[in-house]
């Protein structure tokens, strides 16, 4: 609908047609207007990450674990974790506010963490946590293409 409207304000200011024949018109609610927003179950998240690569998966539980967004995700570098508090500080730059805030880490993704970071080919601060395995920082793009 959205696409139609903009042809027709396009069309009126064109002066092609003299009145916008929508006008007064709503659209309908349907389900993929009214469709609410929901976490997954505890079910849901374990079948995606049985699902998912062995080397996406501690990236699917973060993401699952989180809530981070697909680019925040993406920027995050050894320096945003600590392991020790158990949290993750997503930086002002990198967040869809840009305000810095911290994300507490739930223990089986710390503990995922931990061992990916021991194993890490590049643990150093300034590194991304999640590479591919050419070692450059992982595209967002090729982690959804999993879905």
């Amino acid at each position: 609908m959205g696409s139609l409207r903009a042809m027709i304000r396009w069309a009126l200011r064109a002066r092609i047609i003299g009145s916008d024949p929508l006008a007064g018109l709503q659209m309908l609610r349907n389900e993929r207007t009214t469709r609410r927003r929901r976490a997954l179950t505890e079910e849901e998240i374990k079948k995606l990450l049985d699902a998912s690569p062995v080397e996406r998966h501690r990236v699917w539980m973060t993401f699952v674990y989180t809530g981070l967004r697909k680019s925040e995700l993406a920027t995050l570098t050894w320096a945003d974790v600590n392991l020790d508090r158990g949290e993750i500080t997503v930086q002002s730059e990198n967040a869809k506010t840009k305000k810095q805030r911290t994300v507490p880490l739930r223990a089986d993704l710390r503990a995922v963490l931990t061992v990916w970071k021991e194993s890490h080919p590049n643990p150093t601060d300034t590194a991304p946590v999640f590479v591919s395995a050419a070692a450059t920082p992982l595209a967002i793009r090729n982690i959804l293409r999993d879905l």
